[in-house]
């Protein structure tokens, strides 16, 4: 269950951005002597670690805040993560003053109910959000006025 609250991150190499600082110290506001003298020093560990140590670190990461906030089939937040690796809770509309923040644990976009209950299946509950409760409603009526036909 722990792994299902993390999100997916990638945070760009620490070699990448050095890399980029020794090549283009202008943009950095190195000394452009200074990088040189450092790119001359590190260029063969740079020729050793190759192309592969550019590419960004992904990975998961377990966010504290993400966490603790419930699920709804209709949210009214998302967690998305910056480049950085910061996690950031951010609001799909209004959120009135004392109402509770919820995100989506699953992709719940043109999902049906029984799609959904299947995807939250996971997480130990069975989704009772306005969505799923409404749905299930009128899938209630549906089949009284098929029985009473």
């Amino acid at each position: 269950m722990f792994e299902l609250n993390n999100l997916a991150l990638a945070v760009p190499a620490p070699v990448a951005r050095y890399k980029h600082m020794l090549l283009h110290p202008a943009d950095s506001g190195v000394d452009v002597d200074d990088a040189a003298a450092a790119l001359q020093e590190v260029q063969p560990l740079l020729e050793a670690l190759g192309d592969d140590a550019d590419a960004p670190a992904e990975g998961t990461g377990f966010y504290a805040l993400q966490s603790c906030v419930n699920h709804s089939c209709a949210p009214n937040a998302a967690a998305t993560c910056l480049p950085s690796g910061q996690m950031v809770v951010r609001a799909l509309r209004h959120i009135p003053a004392g109402c509770e923040v919820l995100l989506s644990y699953i992709e719940e976009e043109g999902a049906s109910l029984q799609e959904r209950r299947a995807l939250l299946r996971d997480y130990g509950f069975v989704c009772g959000c306005e969505r799923c409760s409404a749905e299930e409603l009128t899938g209630l009526l549906r089949q009284q006025q098929l029985v009473a036909a």
